[in-house]
């Protein structure tokens, strides 16, 4: 505890007196705006700052292993499994897209994707982001010309929670009809 103490006195002195540490426990002044130099400090040579540094290891790109089944509807799914991080994120890629918009109807996908998550079930749009929020999640949807993308990422320990709360999602394709009907 004495030793901790007594380095923060050493750098709180330093840094009131505009000093450096030259050596354990030797402070040496820096002349008021004036600098010093890392040889001044360590008594090192700086020239290895002439030169950029040479590349590191070339190290192997490790994929994690992917896990894919048919389900019975037709609906592909693959697991990646990566337990580096406490997050389980789900995205569901819909082979439909911008591409597939009928003549005079374009946007339809987009419009599609984004009414996914306005709502599910008895939740609105706010009740659904709130509850995915509370859990530690996060909801998307999006379109590119050839996929629709609905996807959450949520806290591993509530993962159980999240897909209980969107899973009523997909009753939303509904609305777009409807729109598009009108």
């Amino acid at each position: 505890m004495k030793r901790v103490l007594r380095l923060a006195l050493v750098l709180v002195l330093s840094f009131v007196l505009n000093a450096v540490i030259v050596a354990p426990g030797t402070l040496a002044l820096v002349p008021p705006g004036g600098s010093v130099s890392l040889r001044q400090v360590t008594g090192q040579s700086e020239s290895w700052r002439k030169q950029a540094p040479g590349p590191g290891p070339i190290t192997p790109l490790k994929l994690p292993a992917q896990i894919e089944a048919k389900l019975a509807n037709g609906l592909t799914t693959v697991l990646v499994a990566d337990h580096r991080f406490p997050v389980v994120t789900v995205q569901i890629a819909i082979p439909v897209g911008d591409a597939d918009d009928p003549a005079g109807v374009q946007g339809l996908a987009e419009a599609t994707a984004h009414l996914l998550t306005e709502g599910a079930g008895t939740r609105s749009s706010q009740q659904l982001a709130r509850d995915v929020e509370l859990l530690g999640g996060q909801l998307s949807s999006s379109t590119n010309e050839d996929f629709t993308h609905v996807g959450v990422s949520v806290l591993a320990e509530n993962a159980g929670k999240t897909v209980m709360v969107t899973g009523t999602l997909k009753g939303n394709t509904i609305t777009a009809s409807r729109i598009v009907a009108k």
